[in-house]
């Protein structure tokens, strides 16, 4: 045995040396396939997630607009609310500065106003107009009807002399 050189140190030239070099490329080579391996697997994960932006109390098309400048699609969903004037966000969903996947869907949920009574709309002459509109339609059938019938030579189902169904 030699003596002179170091005491705890294994040789060049034998097994310890040889082992203890194997055992350090090993650990060098794994801690680089595992720090690789995070890295691969955060940039495939975080590449594709944008932030929902904070759109709540502006416009409905304003919201639109900037959900879909995030990469973002769109679903409105309206709400009576009393409190939020109409047209304007109430909340999205997931809730903003979230973080999601482009092309994902957002909710944006708008208000409609305060819910409308049946006078209300009545107020409105929508209500009226169609009523209108469905009995014009309604008078122009049944007399364009009535005409056909007395031009073919039927007569009318009210004037034909058949027997009652039913007597009372």
């Amino acid at each position: 045995m030699n003596t002179s050189r170091g005491a705890g140190r294994a040789e060049p030239g034998s097994i310890a040396w040889t082992i203890s070099r194997r055992l350090g490329m090993v650990i060098i080579l794994a801690l680089a396939f595992f720090l690789s391996a995070i890295v691969t697997i955060y940039t495939l994960f975080r590449s594709g997630d944008t932030q929902v932006p904070n759109v709540v109390g502006r416009s409905q098309t304003e919201a639109q607009k900037l959900a879909e400048q995030a990469g973002l699609r769109v679903k409105i969903q309206l709400r009576n609310d009393t409190s939020v004037p109409a047209n304007s966000v109430i909340e999205t969903r997931p809730g903003p500065n979230s973080s999601v996947k482009k092309d994902s869907v957002l909710t944006i949920v708008v208000s409609s106003g305060p819910t409308q009574t049946r006078s209300e709309a009545n107020t409105r002459g929508v209500s009226g107009l169609s009523f209108l509109v469905s009995s014009f339609w309604f008078l122009v059938w049944n007399r364009d009807l009535s005409r056909r019938q007395t031009r073919s030579g039927n007569q009318k189902p009210e004037t034909r002399n058949q027997k009652p169904f039913l007597r009372l």
